[in-house]
């Protein structure tokens, strides 16, 4: 059986393709730290987490570094939606560019993850 999830809509009123990587340890608070000393979004990160939650530092870091943070299962997925079709007023934008490639690779490197970034409309459990 598969179970389809994601951090993209499933609703038939909207369509999404995603460019992301799968960090595999599924610790949250290892992969935003990983991504704070590489990208100093947070200036003490530490201090942070001691007046604010863990959620408020995956919205920080997702809205300053332009990307989307979301833990299915045991892992989290970290990337950005790269086509969003609206059918109600037929916008669509396609945002894949060497920039975003450059962007999702550097990410990859940061958390130190080996497989390739994926691609598609979902993410499949089996």
């Amino acid at each position: 059986m598969k179970l389809r999830q994601g951090f993209v809509s499933n609703s038939s009123s909207s369509s999404f393709i995603i460019y992301a990587v799968k960090y595999e340890n599924g610790d949250m608070t290892s992969l935003l730290r990983k991504l704070n000393d590489n990208y100093k979004v947070i200036e003490d990160f530490d201090d942070f987490l001691k007046t604010r939650d863990l959620e408020d530092a995956k919205i920080e870091l997702q809205n300053n570094l332009e990307i989307e943070i979301n833990k299915m299962g045991n892992d989290i997925f970290v990337g950005e939606v790269i086509l969003n079709v609206d059918p109600e007023d037929g916008d669509d934008y396609t945002q894949l560019s060497y920039s975003n490639i450059k962007k999702i690779e550097a990410i990859r490197e940061a958390l130190e993850i080996s497989s390739d970034p994926y691609i598609g409309s979902r993410f499949d459990y089996y």
